[in-house]
């Protein structure tokens, strides 16, 4: 296996060289639009770590995911660090917006930016490679609209491995 450190620069290299400098961002508010990216980044991700599901030895790691806003139901394409040695502590999020790619933790972001970050929160979020150890996550709440996608975004992964079922 690779070392994790390595995977993780490989991942961030492919969203930084190929993802960021390719995005539509005017069509990331379409669902096609969407599910696509995101099953890009998912593809990529099992192709780099050789795993279709997260492993507690991979550590620290950048994740595609699904985010929804609570209050507007409102979807979008982010990646998400997790710890998986702490059963997936979430310590950030990037989300592909119209504006580009945002965190709310970014001080380099313009008061109307950051008015419109904190407009995304509280959200909650799916990733596209799957994690049984994630407590933070709660499956049994996910909108259909979400396992759609969730699920387009795992077939290729589901069927390299032998046919893994959403759970």
């Amino acid at each position: 296996m690779k070392d994790n450190i390595k995977m993780q620069e490989d991942f961030t290299e492919y969203l930084n060289r190929k993802v960021l400098s390719s995005v539509d961002w005017k069509k990331l508010n379409t669902l096609k639009y969407l599910k696509e990216l995101l099953k890009q980044m998912t593809d990529k991700f099992c192709e780099i770590y050789d795993a279709n599901d997260l492993d507690y030895n991979m550590e620290f790691v950048l994740v595609p995911a699904l985010i929804r806003v609570c209050e507007s139901g409102d979807l979008y394409a982010g990646i998400v660090q997790l710890d998986l040695t702490s059963s997936g502590e979430h310590y950030g999020t990037d989300f592909f917006t119209r504006y580009g790619v945002m965190n709310i933790d970014n001080e380099e972001l313009t008061e109307k930016e950051l008015k419109y970050v904190h407009s995304l929160h509280p959200y909650s979020y799916f990733p596209t490679i799957q994690y049984s150890d994630d407590i933070h996550v709660d499956w049994s709440k996910c909108p259909k609209e979400v396992w759609d996608i969730i699920d387009y975004c795992r077939d290729d992964a589901h069927k390299q491995s032998g046919g893994l079922k959403l759970t």
